[in-house]
């Protein structure tokens, strides 16, 4: 029996048949008996949710779900309520995010259950096209392009940049069974420029910098039987 002070609102509520009671105090209230107060929540309740990702990378038209974990219990409930700071730059579709245009928004989510709280850094790239039109100079690297010492996958994007101008777009090719990738990269200059590489994958919506650098000489750098190895670490 439980001995209240104060006045209660008593709300029932059935949904999908299990009958739930809110108790709305209007002021302080004690309660004595056996066993425990439920207060809300889930009977098998979480305290903490993350999302699997601080930060993704997307190309505009790529989209990408969000992992989202629940710590320590699981949630009867795992529904997420989402929301997208610049929907200009991206749109919530359910739990996936799709780009719109180039720049940088925030990804929110709020679970249902206890309203926890999270949220993930969404960054927006143009597509890599072929700089072919902008500048005068160009060279071909006939290459064999690994990534973290594996050969790199047909659906990986490599790209040549001076800077932060892309200057080139790997392309797969083969010849006579042979297996490798033509990056035909531009300059303002015949030679002299220092290349830097990234690679994105849409996958797991990333985008790397690596340290491999390559001296923009004119010419060819590699062939198609002998390929310039171009290790992506």
């Amino acid at each position: 029996m439980s001995n209240m002070m104060g006045s209660m609102n008593i709300v029932w509520k059935r949904v999908t048949g299990v009958v739930f009671v809110t108790f709305q105090l209007l002021c302080c209230a004690t309660f004595v008996g056996c066993g425990d107060f439920w207060e809300g929540g889930d009977p098998v309740s979480a305290t903490s949710m993350t999302l699997g990702r601080d930060t993704i990378d997307l190309m505009v038209g790529d989209r990408f779900k969000i992992p989202v974990m629940f710590a320590p219990g699981e949630p009867a409930n795992h529904s997420v309520w989402w929301d997208m700071d610049n929907e200009d730059v991206a749109v919530m579709a359910h739990d996936t995010v799709v780009a719109m245009t180039e720049g940088t928004t925030t990804a929110y989510a709020v679970s249902v259950s206890n309203q926890l709280e999270a949220s993930c850094v969404v960054n927006v790239w143009p597509r890599w096209l072929d700089p072919y039109s902008e500048y005068p100079y160009d060279m071909v690297v006939y290459a064999d392009i690994t990534l973290y010492g594996q050969p790199a996958a047909d659906d990986i994007y490599v790209g040549a940049f001076w800077g932060n101008e892309l200057r080139g777009v790997a392309r797969a090719m083969e010849s006579q069974g042979r297996h490798y990738t033509v990056i035909r990269i531009w300059s303002d200059n015949e030679r002299g420029d220092i290349l830097t590489f990234r690679h994105y994958d849409p996958d797991s919506a990333r985008m790397v910098n690596h340290q491999a650098q390559l001296i923009f000489t004119g010419g060819a750098v590699g062939t198609p039987s002998e390929p310039y190895g171009l290790a992506l670490d």
